[in-house]
């Protein structure tokens, strides 16, 4: 349940990568992890975060 979580924190996380809000850039650095199940013979593409950096933009 653990790992589900963290999975669809990761993915809202990765649909967020460009987002900007009051002038303020969060930027994600992402490493992509693939893991194969041995139940199903299926290949999962798991992006875990390798860095992330706060910066604001003038405007």
């Amino acid at each position: 349940m653990a790992d589900y979580l963290l999975f669809i924190l990761i993915n809202f996380c990765h649909t967020k990568l460009n987002e900007k809000k009051h002038g303020v850039s969060y930027n994600f650095g992402y490493r992509r992890l693939s893991v194969s199940s041995s139940e199903t013979g299926k290949t999962t593409d798991i992006y875990y975060i390798r860095r992330f950096s706060k910066g604001f933009e003038t405007e």
